[in-house]
């Protein structure tokens, strides 16, 4: 089951449910593979992607739960998924994992869940 609070999100392939990861490691790999680093990141991915650079950012969302998921495999599963659903998967493990800054002091907001504060 996907943790949103950890950046995970699923998606079903076929006869086979996925969880894709975007935390600290997966941003890592991305970087080894592609070069680029967070903050680089963002743009490449919003303006015009390339085919390698989505299929080195899925490959590397899959292998927390996936370990040793290939590019190849990652490009498999592309080939084969609605791409709109995978851009909003892609999306969501974005917005967990870099949480929108608080306006008042700039820092991330945290997602406040009920019965967290004092009775």
């Amino acid at each position: 089951m996907a943790n949103k609070m950890r950046g995970e999100a699923t998606i079903k392939v076929e006869d086979r449910e996925l969880t894709l990861r975007l935390d600290f490691n997966t941003f890592c790999d991305i970087e080894t593979s592609t070069g680029l680093g967070i903050q680089q990141l963002g743009p490449a991915l919003s303006k015009n992607p390339s085919a390698t650079l989505l299929r080195a950012l899925v490959c590397a969302c899959l292998q927390h739960h996936h370990p040793g998921t290939t590019e190849r495999q990652a490009g498999e599963l592309l080939s084969v998924v609605d791409q709109d659903e995978i851009g909003e998967v892609l999306g969501k493990l974005f917005e967990a994992a870099m949480p929108a800054p608080d306006p008042q002091n700039g820092a991330p907001r945290a997602e406040t869940r009920r019965g967290a504060g004092k009775r």
